[in-house]
């Protein structure tokens, strides 16, 4: 099993629950992705059919629900293909994603901490 860590501003979380100007939603979007292949391009495994569990760690402890945050995961995700960590992300070589709460706080002010469990 190969864990990546993410550290996710506030300001770069996209939400499903909240509606962005598309440009701003497009930048966002770019930025995650860059992040997600910048990290997968330091491994050299290379997965062929896989299961991604997603733990989240937010910086508070105010209600959230993981699952919501699947945008921000599509693109970590989107880059980590564009890495090579992966042929694909489709549904013949990703079987599952699950989305948890991590259990505890980032412990960074306006920090998410996206744990890929892979």
């Amino acid at each position: 099993m190969l864990k990546i860590k993410f550290k996710i501003d506030r300001e770069n979380i996209l939400n499903s629950n909240k509606q962005l100007h598309r440009f701003v939603k497009r930048d966002t979007a770019r930025r995650l992705r860059e992040i997600g292949k910048n990290v997968g391009n330091k491994y050299t495994e290379v997965f062929n059919h896989y299961t991604v569990d997603v733990f989240i760690y937010p910086p508070t402890r105010r209600r959230f629900d993981p699952p919501n945050l699947y945008p921000t995961v599509k693109h970590l995700i989107d880059g980590l293909t564009d890495s090579g960590l992966w042929e694909d992300d489709d549904w013949k070589h990703m079987k599952t994603m699950s989305f948890s709460y991590g259990g505890d706080i980032s412990g960074e002010k306006d920090v998410f901490i996206f744990e890929l469990h892979i």
